[in-house]
Formats: C-alpha cells, structure tokens, sequence
C-alpha cells in the first residue's frame, strides 16, 4: 500500500494540477493556459509508467508512453514561449525542440534495439538539459527587457521562473544519476523520496507559472499604447526625435539633475524617451552602452542616492515617506534597491 501511494503520488498531483487549470480556464493568461499541455503529458506519462509498475509492458501503451516521455521537456518549453515571446516573433522556428522528440520516440518505438538503457539514458539527458538552458536563456533575455524598459521590475520579474528552472535542470541530473543503478540496488526510502521529488517539482511548475502574472506579449501591448500616446500631437515627443547620443546625453544628464524626474513614480523609459526627444531604443542604447547600466539600475541607483541624502538630512524620516519621497512605488522595492545599491540592509543606517 505504501508502495502504491508514493509510486502514483506525482499522477494524483497531475491530476489535480489538470482540473485546477480546466476549472480557472477563464482566470488564466493565455501564457498560463498554455501549461495544460504540460500537465496532460504528465498525466499520461505517470498513468502508464503506473500501469507497467503494477501490470507489466504490454505493447499497446508504448506510444502513449514513448510519446509522453520524450513531450514532457517540449511541452514545458512552449510554456516559457507564451510568455518570453512577443506576438511577432512566436513562429515555426520556436517549436523546432519537438522534432528532436518525436524522432527519438518514433525510432524506440519501431526499433528499440536502437537503445541500449546507456544510448537512451544519455540522449534523455542531454536532450533535457538542452531545453532547460535554452529556457533559461530565454527567462534572461525577457528579465533583460524587462529591467530596460521599467524602473519597477519586482512585480514583473521572471525570478521565480528562472530558480524554478535550475531547480528542474539539478533534478534532472540528479534523476539521470540515480537511473544509472539498477532500480533493485534502490532502497524503498530512496525510490519514495525520488517519487516525491517528483510531484514537488510538478506542483512548483504549476504553483509558479499560474503566480506570474506578466509576459512579454503584455509588456508589448503596454510599448504600443505608449507609441500611441507618443504619436498625439499634443506630446512633448513632437520635438525633433534625435539619435545623437551626445544630444541624449545631454538632455538625460537635465532631467536627473535639474528636474529630478527619477523621483515620478513607475516611470517607464517610454516616459522617459518622450522627454528628451527620441525613442526608446535610442535611449535604452545610451543607458546601456555608454553608461554600462540597466534602465531600472540607473533609475533605482538616482533614488537611492537622493534617499540617503534625505536620510541624513531628516534622520527620523518614516520608512513609508522616506520610500514615496524617493520615488520607490512600494516600500519592499525601496528596501530591495536599498541593499543593492548600498550593500547594507536599511535598518543598520538608522
């Protein structure tokens, strides 16, 4: 009996992950929808490895099997896609990690003889580890764009998502290790924990994606309705728009030091680019080639600087106004920012 619940714990945990997305269906971002795929993998992926545990391998569920088995990676990876693509660049090339997948499962089903438990072992990991880097990789570009185009990233950053994925890639190592012993030199204990970690890490996909609540298809809607607000004539963007990163300089350098504009709260580098002149790639250019900064960095680093000279004038300042007056959104940004730009918690300079 003990055997059996912790053998099937990861398929009830599919299960109640596939029911919860069905029944919040209309909750959901298009981004987060996309994990139904997932999670359905899952589900027939620990249905059948179930039924051979208990029942043998008959020939009749080796392609739901095969097929589950070698989806489960892809289907995670289109997860990742909804939400670091832009609507533009979501095409064919995007999916071209399932091939690698269908193949493998389309030659172990016709000729497994074609692989040894090395060969297949070996391909399964580095096939995984590569989707994993590549949706890491993707995570760092969108966190990138993320943190050049607000000054308020928290609520938006892909953090979790990007320690949920080490997370998933040192399980999976930690999966290929243990496959290489014979599952009867695995003690009881060691197969219930690997079980375990099993359903863990399937409810932590699911809990993660379902808890963020931005993607890059929104970040691109919100760039389109300020190019809009841009177009109106009425926008202080009608000035002559300028390349010139002197000019962008120049005008940069008044706004922070003259106009303390760093201190508007939620400021965009739209917002900003509509002020000088330009666009938002010619700013964005400046900010991170000639002053090696991120947009967020360079506007957060501005406001930490003003805060502590606020500080030290007014030493018996509230948190709450020292963090409106900075120009911080929330008090957890300011005392994040705080750390960063200081290399000290806030309360050691009270």
């Amino acid at each position: 009996m003990l055997h059996a619940f912790f053998s099937l714990a990861p398929l009830f945990v599919a299960l109640l992950c596939t029911l919860n997305i069905i029944s919040h269906w209309e909750q959901r971002s298009n981004a987060q929808r996309s994990l139904l795929v997932y999670t359905i993998y899952n589900v027939m992926y620990f249905s059948t490895t179930g039924y051979f545990m208990f029942n043998g391998f008959p020939n009749w569920l080796a392609i739901p099997w095969l097929l589950s088995a070698w989806m489960l990676d892809p289907a995670f990876y289109y997860t990742i896609l909804r939400f670091t693509s832009e609507r533009n660049k979501l095409d064919w090339k995007n999916y071209l990690l399932v091939l690698p997948s269908l193949i493998a499962a389309a030659i172990q089903l016709f000729h497994p003889e074609f692989f040894n438990s090395w060969t297949d072992r070996i391909l399964k990991i580095v096939f995984t580890s590569s989707i994993y880097a590549v949706c890491l990789q993707k995570v760092f570009r969108f966190e990138k764009q993320i943190n050049n185009s607000y000054s308020e990233t928290e609520d938006k950053s892909p953090r979790p998502i990007r320690i949920l994925l080490v997370v998933m890639l040192v399980f999976s190592l930690v999966e290929f290790t243990a496959n290489l012993l014979p599952v009867g030199d695995m003690s009881n204990a060691l197969l219930y924990f690997y079980w375990i970690c099993f359903a863990a890490i399937l409810y932590s996909v699911v809990y993660v994606i379902n808890g963020y609540q931005f993607s890059a298809l929104e970040m691109e809607h919100e760039i389109e309705e300020d190019d809009l607000e841009i177009d109106n004539p009425n926008s202080l963007s009608l000035k002559n728009v300028t390349d010139s990163q002197e000019q962008i300089g120049k005008a940069l350098s008044k706004l922070m030091n003259d106009d303390y504009i760093f201190l508007q709260q939620n400021l965009k580098i739209n917002d900003l680019a509509s002020m000088i002149g330009t666009n938002r790639t010619y700013l964005s250019r400046y900010v991170n080639q000639q002053l090696n900064m991120l947009f967020s960095d360079y506007i957060n680093s501005k406001r930490i600087k003003y805060a502590v000279a606020v500080l030290k004038a007014t030493p018996d300042i509230s948190l709450i106004k020292l963090t409106a007056k900075s120009g911080f959104a929330n008090r957890r940004s300011f005392l994040i920012n705080y750390r960063k730009f200081t290399g000290k918690p806030f309360q050691e300079n009270k």
